[in-house]
């Protein structure tokens, strides 16, 4: 019988995670010794951040910093307070893989326009996302087909940022994201088996591009310690820097959308998966193959992660981790990418861990 962690809510299914004899994980008990947790103690006050800021202006040819868009209201939030409060010069970049919202890429645009900002969308190359999709859906992969899209979407702030002389990447990351995405060991098994998997169906393209895509992680530095910015102005390769690191501007967020409609004519999103956020639809095909293949999620760790930090209690996790496409969702997304791999109900109702709701 599958038993879960009753502090982080992790099922025993995940990876390495093994339960003591009060079913508190490996992982909350080991917790207070993550780099990751430290780093949110890097700066302490707000002269301490503008001091560091000031480092890296005008480094660059024309921008201090990359800051990704996606039109919600963290990613605004984080570009706003940089421009005007921080004077930085950004370069805005602006992801559409094909099922974002129309409102978040208007709102990105309204935005730029009025900090009067360079903005550059990046469309992708379809086939090759909706392939990323297809391939880890319908396969036994244990590997969140989000978390590599997010991935994907990451490397391409690392490929701008190298191509346009940017030193500086601050990006909307939660803390539980973050975490995940700077498991370097764990990414590059992940890459293998991925790489392994394709290669079945003699996608050697499709191999290739993936492959040289993944490269772009030796091509940055994360800050967890400060010695991490110094390697960054050493090495020349840019630095990059979670927004949630700035724990002292939080802002209202309610307060914060009414400014951003009232100066910009910024749009409140449709909200998707997990309750609340404003991810794009494709979340909620890529979350039920999650749940087929796992019984968890990316989400699931990554709100485990913050239940550790504090940042949610449990109730507030399995209410925004309750799934329940809006009816026929699943079943249109696989029609779009091809997909035939498994039946799609037209509506399903589950829990936090993927069980049926009654």
């Amino acid at each position: 019988m599958e038993k879960h962690c009753k502090k982080c809510l992790l099922p025993d299914t995940y990876p390495g995670l093994t339960l003591d004899e009060n079913d508190i994980c490996n992982l909350c008990n080991n917790f207070e010794n993550e780099i990751a947790r430290k780093s949110s103690r890097l700066f302490e006050n707000e002269e301490e951040l503008g001091k560091f800021l000031r480092k890296f202006k005008k480094r660059g040819n024309k921008y201090d910093v990359l800051v990704p868009l996606s039109g919600g209201v963290d990613s605004s939030n984080a570009l706003v307070t940089l421009v005007e409060k921080y004077k930085l010069r950004p370069l805005v970049y602006h992801n559409d893989d094909g099922f974002v919202s129309e409102i978040a890429s208007e709102n990105a645009r309204k935005l730029c326009a009025g900090l009067d900002v360079d903005l550059i969308v990046w469309q992708h190359d379809m086939t090759f996302m909706k392939k990323l999709f297809r391939y880890i859906n319908e396969s036994d992969l244990k590997i969140s087909t989000c978390l590599m899209c997010g991935t994907i979407l990451y490397l391409n702030n690392i490929e701008l940022a190298r191509k346009f002389n940017i030193p500086l990447i601050i990006n909307g990351f939660s803390k539980g994201g973050f975490s995940i995405i700077t498991n370097r060991p764990r990414f590059n098994d992940m890459v293998e088996q991925i790489i392994a998997e394709v290669l079945k169906r003699e996608d050697i393209q499709f191999v290739r591009e993936f492959r040289n895509k993944f490269k772009l992680m030796d091509e940055h530095v994360i800050l967890q310690e400060m010695k991490d910015a110094e390697e960054s102005i050493r090495s020349e390769l840019p630095l990059f820097i979670p927004y949630y690191m700035f724990k002292f501007n939080k802002t209202d967020k309610e307060a914060y959308k009414e400014d951003l409609m009232r100066r910009f004519g910024w749009q409140p999103m449709p909200t998707s998966y997990p309750c609340r956020t404003t991810n794009c639809i494709m979340i909620w095909l890529n979350t039920y193959s999650d749940f087929r293949k796992m019984d968890y999620t990316y989400f699931t760790e990554e709100y485990a992660y913050m239940i550790r930090e504090g940042e949610f209690s449990q109730e507030q996790a399995k209410k925004d981790l309750m799934f329940s496409p809006p009816p026929g969702m699943l079943k249109k997304l696989a029609e779009q990418i091809g997909q035939d791999a498994f039946e799609c109900p037209d509506t399903v109702t589950l829990d936090n861990w993927g069980k049926p709701c009654k």
